[in-house]
């Protein structure tokens, strides 16, 4: 029988510490972030697969200001890597963000923030980390069609932010919005 073909390998490596960002092993100034990936892309192709990698102690507002670079330079086949524990949903833009949530009925979305000490709550009420999967888990069970809307502070690891999204998961959640970090 034929098999599909396996999927192209990432063409676009984009690394981002704390002490900045380098594409394909080059260090790239935020600054000429935008011109350097509309070079890849024009290099590569808009269809080129871009691997993200982040490092834990990342604040959100940088890992936002990397995604929306690579949607105005027409990167959109983005593949997280590192030493994440879960699958990363897809990161809408601000706008599909805003469209999702007015086709969704209110009490089918959950807001879920972790701001920049890690202070997690589900529709602003604090929730201890360890119990978010219990929380979501309950929530699924009485409204199945829930979607969770995780947002964060620009301050907010990047860790932190994964962990989140792990609970979320842990707790059976498979619509997941992630919008950009507040101030």
């Amino acid at each position: 029988p034929d098999t599909p073909a396996p999927p192209a390998p990432p063409a676009i490596g984009v690394v981002v510490r704390t002490a900045g960002v380098a594409i394909n092993g080059e260090p790239v100034a935020m600054d000429e972030l935008g011109e350097v990936l509309a070079k890849h892309a024009q290099a590569e192709g808009e269809g080129a697969v871009v691997s993200l990698d982040a490092a834990g102690d990342v604040p959100m507002g940088t890992v936002h200001q990397v995604q929306e670079q690579l949607r105005q330079a027409g990167l959109k086949k983005v593949v997280y890597a590192g030493d994440l524990p879960v699958k990363t949903p897809k990161v809408l833009p601000p706008e599909k963000a805003n469209q999702l949530q007015q086709k969704v009925a209110a009490e089918d979305l959950a807001t879920v923030r972790v701001d920049a000490a890690g202070v997690v709550t589900v529709d602003g009420e604090p929730v201890p980390g360890a119990k978010l999967a219990a929380v979501v888990g309950k929530r699924l069970a009485a409204r199945p069609d829930t979607v969770f809307l995780l947002q964060s502070e620009r301050g907010t690891a990047y860790g932190a932010f994964v962990q989140v999204l792990a609970g979320l998961q842990e707790g059976g959640a498979t619509r997941i919005a992630v919008e950009d970090p507040a101030k």
